[in-house]
């Protein structure tokens, strides 16, 4: 799976009759497209940063002071970042004006502006931990066998229904690569770290829809892990600096008596099936429950084996209902609920770990002339991660299609950005 993306756009450009200016933007996924979608034309924006900034060991903290050092002088900018670039974009503004610059307002779109409970290490550790234990005991159940097989032996020898032989060659492949992850011998169960890297993490990419290549996921929990400053790290709630610096009283009390315009985007599509994940989960979970059903069938039909073909079925039952479970677990690493609305797969939209409350607007909401919010139940952070507008509205999710998620972040950035920019 794609990192969690995170862009910064500077803008001064105005959407419909507003005068035009120029917008600058850093490390993007769509986020060009989705300017275009509100009015914003290839000659109104232009990179700020490259790409690659993401995982260094600088920190948020000087990250910013770097870019901030990018911006134009004499001129008012609006800053906009999705997912940590909302982030940055806020620590820049708290920091612009100290160092000569006019920031007149930003946008943060799906950002974790107090912190995310996925970055801090013991938490990540335990949840990932616990996560790869639920799916192997659940996924596992069919794959690893009953003990009473040996008993009914007979039963065995007359060969069971091959699933397999009616599935596409693209379906078999998510089947076996399952498989392989839940039985996986060589995994040292009594060492957390082992397991996460030899299960939870390939599931997640399994369930996510992504290919073979983990890297980019292990990049991230490497950043989480790692005892260093970073700029993923510097997202821990009970860091040095979600705690002391960013949201510090002293630079929380400044940002409340600014006139600093602020939009924040909050997503809040929690349910990684109703994503581009369920063109992956769906063949598994068709799999096991069509394995479930045709048990069930045999123990009605041959009353003298029902108790084995009984078990068959309800090993069956568990291996569906973990499937069926993934999304509230996975909600439950993200934000500590089961709601899917407290989060969007990767980010926390309502929560509360350690006495800190976690959202995706900033802890000093003010005045409705100066905050605004905008909620988008229809969009998760998966959306980013895929890459193009274009591809993502021709997307199926389990009962509704992408497209709203796109409708919904194109009217939003729009709203928002009307809101920031009037009256500058």
């Amino acid at each position: 799976m794609k990192k969690i993306i995170a862009f910064i756009v500077l803008v001064s450009y105005v959407i419909m009759t507003l005068p035009a200016a120029s917008i600058k933007i850093v490390g993007t996924s769509y986020e060009d497209q989705l300017l275009k979608s509100a009015g914003m034309t290839d000659s109104n924006y232009s990179f700020v940063e490259g790409k690659g900034w993401y995982f260094k060991n600088d920190g948020i903290d000087k990250t910013a002071k770097r870019m901030v050092g990018k911006l134009p002088a004499n001129e008012d900018v609006i800053l906009y970042g999705i997912s940590l670039g909302g982030t940055v974009a806020r620590r820049m503004t708290q920091i612009a004006a100290e160092n000569g610059k006019s920031v007149k307002g930003y946008i943060a779109q799906s950002s974790p502006l107090s912190g995310d409970r996925l970055t801090n290490t013991a938490w990540a550790t335990t949840s990932l931990g616990i996560l790869a234990v639920y799916a192997t005991a659940g996924l596992g159940t069919l794959a690893l066998g009953l003990p009473w097989e040996d008993f009914f032996g007979v039963v065995l020898s007359r060969g069971e229904y091959d699933f397999c032989s009616e599935l596409d060659e693209k379906t078999k492949a998510v089947i076996t690569r399952c498989d392989d992850i839940v039985n996986n011998k060589a995994i040292d169960r009594n060492d957390k770290q082992s397991v996460i890297e030899n299960v939870t993490l390939p599931l997640l990419d399994l369930i996510f829809g992504n290919d073979e290549n983990r890297s980019e996921m292990f990049d991230y929990f490497k950043s989480v892990f790692m005892s260093s400053k970073n700029n993923v790290k510097d997202l821990d709630p009970t860091g040095d600096f979600m705690v002391n610096v960013m949201n510090s009283s002293s630079e929380k009390a400044k940002e409340v008596k600014d006139t600093i315009k602020r939009a924040f985007i909050v997503s809040t599509n929690g349910n990684i099936y109703e994503t581009s994940a369920w063109s992956a989960a769906e063949p598994i979970l068709t799999y096991y429950q069509k394995q479930r059903d045709s048990y069930w069938a045999r123990a009605k039909k041959e009353w003298w084996n029902f108790a084995y073909w009984a078990l068959r079925a309800a090993a069956s039952e568990v291996s569906v209902a973990t499937v069926e479970g993934v999304p509230r677990a996975w909600s439950t690493c993200v934000s500590g609920s089961p709601d899917y609305t407290t989060n969007d797969c990767f980010v926390p939209a309502k929560d509360n770990f350690w006495g800190k409350e976690l959202k995706m607007t900033a802890p000093n909401m003010r005045d409705a002339s100066l905050d605004v919010s905008y909620t988008c139940d229809k969009v998760s952070h998966l959306d980013y991660a895929l890459g193009d507008l274009k591809d993502l509205q021709n997307i199926q999710g389990r009962t509704y299609s992408r497209k709203l998620s796109v409708e919904q972040q194109e009217k939003a950035i729009k709203e928002a950005y009307l809101f920031v920019n009037k009256d500058l």
